[in-house]
């Protein structure tokens, strides 16, 4: 790694600036080059093999339009934040995320304010680490016992 290379990397906001200047200087040899990768073999295949994975797994369902909507009527606040869940914030969370094998079942689905949801990282180690906790927890007041 070059010494300007650490330094960008300890300076994220030299690094963003960086990345900025860069960005305004060669805005077009960008855009070029992304148009070539979105028409290109290997993105159309690598698109298609995401979407049919997530379509598999939520064929794969107990989830019915009927449970949703009920699921919508009974939940009133966000279940990471306890904010006010309004049409316009209203999203549905998979507890584990379905790129990491979460299932699109009744079990696993949640309606979250969009902040929370979107704030959330992507292979659902908070939920993880949630439950880790409640484990610990719980073990601790049983040997206590």
């Amino acid at each position: 790694m070059t010494p300007k290379q650490k330094y960008l990397l300890n300076n994220p906001e030299k690094r963003r600036e960086s990345c900025r200047k860069y960005y305004l200087k060669n805005k077009d040899k960008i855009k070029e080059r992304t148009k070539e990768y979105r028409e290109s073999v290997a993105y159309k295949t690598i698109r298609k093999n995401s979407k049919h994975k997530r379509r598999a797994r939520e064929s794969e369902t107990d989830i019915t339009k009927d449970w949703l909507l009920d699921l919508m009527a009974r939940t009133k606040e966000c279940m990471m934040c306890d904010c006010e869940l309004t049409d316009k914030n209203r999203q549905l969370d998979h507890i584990t995320p379905l790129c990491v094998d979460g299932a699109h079942t009744t079990d696993n689905v949640r309606y979250v304010c969009a902040k929370c949801n979107q704030s959330r990282p992507k292979d659902g180690r908070d939920e993880i680490e949630k439950a880790e906790l409640f484990i610990q927890k719980f073990i601790d007041i049983h040997t206590s016992i």
